[in-house]
């Protein structure tokens, strides 16, 4: 039997949609598939001014080892994670000499220079495009001219044109979740691991993760969205499996791994549905599944009559994309600039979900932010921090500096106006989940931001008065500010440490 292997760098733990649905479609296709998790925390941060992020030597060697015999090796990335990408393409391509294909959304905003190392570059989306491309090797067909890849024919590269977007995401098959074939990075034992039942509890966090639709209603500027809009212009982008699919794939999962106590729905906007298909929703989850779950949503979407739906069947988790409450930069953003009293007052509504269901697991609501865009003052930083003071406690924010990823609207932006100096740096080697707040910018509103969700309201209110926060301002020098901004790392550890405790998953 003919062998792929697809390596997964992007995913935190082994909940990555992507690969395993790609590698359900090649064992439809009679291939063995070998799955390779590296966790996105395996690398070591050289000395130097470039800052290169690789992988331990040992650990490069180890994924050798589970790549061998491959007919097809794959690889999946986003674009912080590129350096990683190179090192194991070129040590693949050097000591094995399988081909190599790169895929993703870096891939498919770069597929020229995906080809400088990799074999292939598999432009948007993948699972017909792969399983065309599996079919033509295992028959010894050539596969030059399949839609959707790009090709390095010895130095001269074949641009197939796009694939078309599949509209019936019902067709495709579900994730694959065999525990056989399927490799992690053991953070504890620092190596390469067979995955068993109880590693994938552990790193799952006994919740099952998948997506009900693919796309997204709009097109931010920050937003890969706005690069996959552009290659499929004309067709139609945002598409929904049908309930009855969503449905099969997780009583499926919970019948297979019966630990699962939660799911998490992972489109872009979960809302963005129908009012029919979440009447239909509520009821086939109420009846089949019942489990709590979490979804995403907008702003521009909060429709109280879905989430009462929701609530009833099982919602415990919303996460809104806030990103700012400036006008200026929501122009940017290409978000919508009259949003802020609708954001309040969606906030206040999770707000009494929370204290009327935080009995029955509802946790507090969580909102996203993005700070440190090349054109934001810190008055339009304290604008956003106006806002969040609206908001009813407890929440959580999740806060992010902002990097133009190649491909966005925001990149040519900022290309345009050349306010990058150095792209590897800047933007190939930030990391986009900044855990310990290390790239923000030492100011003293980016202080408000990580800290508004634990200090009580009335200090925050005081501090955030005009006149007090130029005075305070110039009393807290950038080394102190560094300080405070480090300490906030060791509450969060603190904050995650009674979660575990509190949901009696010693195992993390």
């Amino acid at each position: 039997m003919k062998k792929v292997t697809l390596i997964e760098l992007s995913a935190s733990t082994t909940r990555a949609i992507g690969v395993r649905i790609l590698s359900s479609v090649a064992k439809q296709k009679g291939y063995h598939c070998t799955l390779v998790f590296m966790c996105g925390e395996t690398f070591e941060l050289r000395a130097g001014q470039n800052k290169i992020m690789q992988y331990n030597i040992k650990i490069v060697d180890q994924v050798l080892e589970l790549v061998e015999g491959s007919d097809l090796v794959g690889l999946s990335f986003l674009t912080n994670l590129f350096d990683k990408a190179v090192q194991l393409t070129t040590s693949i391509k050097h000591k094995l000499n399988i081909p190599i294909i790169w895929g993703g959304v870096h891939t498919t905003a770069r597929p020229e220079e995906a080809l400088q190392y990799a074999d292939m570059a598999c432009i948007g989306e993948g699972e017909n495009t792969f399983g065309e491309l599996l079919e033509r090797i295992k028959e010894g067909r050539s596969y030059k001219d399949i839609r959707g890849i790009w090709i390095n024919n010895d130095g001269n590269l074949i641009k197939n044109p796009i694939r078309p977007l599949e509209q019936d995401l019902d067709s495709f098959p579900f994730q694959d979740f065999e525990i056989e074939g399927k490799y992690f990075y053991n953070k504890k034992k620092m190596e390469m691991m067979s995955l068993t039942e109880d590693d994938f509890m552990m790193l799952s966090g006994k919740r099952f993760n998948l997506m009900m639709s693919r796309g997204c209603p709009y097109a931010c500027s920050y937003c890969y969205n706005s690069t996959w809009k552009g290659i499929y212009k004309g067709q139609k982008y945002l598409r929904t499996r049908s309930v009855k699919n969503v449905i099969d794939e997780l009583s499926n999962a919970i019948s297979k791994f019966p630990f699962i106590n939660g799911i998490s729905f992972s489109d872009d906007d979960f809302f963005s549905k129908p009012m029919r298909m979440f009447q239909e929703f509520s009821e086939q989850y109420s009846l089949n599944i019942g489990l709590p779950f979490r979804a995403q949503i907008t702003p521009q979407s909060v429709d109280t009559k879905k989430l009462n739906l929701l609530v009833e069947c099982g919602l415990r988790a919303i996460s809104m994309g806030v990103q700012t409450a400036s006008k200026k930069i929501n122009a940017i953003y290409g978000r919508p600039s009259d949003m802020n009293t609708k954001i309040v007052n969606s906030a206040h509504i999770f707000g009494e979900l929370y204290n009327k269901y935080k009995n029955e697991g509802f946790i507090r609501p969580e909102y996203d932010f993005i700070i440190d865009s090349y054109w934001e003052t810190e008055e339009d930083v304290y604008e956003t921090i106006e806002l969040i003071l609206q908001f009813p406690k407890p929440f959580h924010l999740n806060i992010a500096s902002l990097i133009p990823y190649p491909g966005t609207a925001i990149y040519e932006k900022v290309k345009e106006q050349n306010l990058i100096k150095d792209e590897m740096v800047e933007i190939y080697r930030r990391q986009m989940n900044d855990f310990f707040y290390l790239t923000f910018r030492r100011i003293f509103p980016n202080f408000f931001m990580i800290y508004l969700e634990i200090l009580p309201n009335f200090i925050m209110k005081f501090l955030a008065r005009k006149k007090v926060r130029r005075v305070v301002s110039k009393m807290l020098p950038e080394a102190v500010l560094d300080k405070i901004f480090k300490f906030k790392k060791i509450f969060d550890k603190f904050e995650r440490l009674k979660q575990i405790i509190f949901k009696r998953n010693y195992s993390r």
